[in-house]
């Protein structure tokens, strides 16, 4: 099992309306000295403890992250990205990109997902997904979507996914299409589904 090694400094004073509060927190592997690339992941944030949005803005950074290092059961992957959150009077905005160097089955313990871009902004606590560009299964899905007071509305594109590098007992097809999700009333949430597939690579 791989033993890893946490740090976290704060730094800054709590006095005053304008206190402010730095965060410094790292995680790595104690041996990390032996690997040319070893996984470890950065966090840096700003804290305004006195004020209505009290995360001033936070960033963090990840090279070579292991999942199942850091939850039992969880997927192997070697993800290498950032993410940024900002925010601008009641409003978050949250950028996010990474990419996996061994993508793979879930059944096989790893994770489909090659490459993913994502931006989001917050408002009155409902998000929106201004943008999604992922690589899962050799294929491309692109979507976007509005949290709402009744639920989600949003769509999904999917191109050419292979159903058997998102799972091995899955027969071999290459999804296309399109879902969608309508906010139909009071937490009730309509999806429709327009998908297709043609014969898929057997890898």
């Amino acid at each position: 099992a791989m033993t890893l090694d946490a740090k976290a400094e704060v730094d800054g004073t709590l006095s005053g309306p304008d206190a402010r509060l730095n965060l410094h927190a790292q995680l790595q592997p104690e041996d990390a000295t032996h690997s040319a690339k070893p996984m470890h992941m950065k966090l840096q944030a700003q804290i305004h403890p006195w004020h209505q949005q009290a995360l001033g803005h936070a960033q963090a950074q990840w090279q070579a992250l292991n999942l199942a290092a850091l939850w039992p059961g969880a997927p192997h992957t070697t993800l290498t990205g950032q993410a940024t959150v900002t925010p601008k009077g009641t409003t978050w905005h949250a950028v996010a990109q990474l990419n996996n160097k061994n993508p793979g089955p879930w059944d096989q313990k790893a994770l489909p997902l090659s490459q993913l871009s994502v931006q989001l902004q917050s408002h009155n606590a409902q998000w929106q997904i201004q943008h999604l560009d992922a690589r899962i299964a050799g294929g491309r899905v692109q979507g976007d979507g509005q949290q709402t007071v009744a639920g989600w509305t949003g769509q999904i594109q999917i191109a050419g996914v292979q159903t058997r590098q998102l799972h091995t007992a899955l027969s071999a097809a290459a999804l296309q299409g399109r879902i969608q999700a309508e906010a139909s009333g009071p937490k009730t949430v309509s999806f429709t589904a327009d998908l297709s597939s043609a014969p898929g690579s057997e890898k």
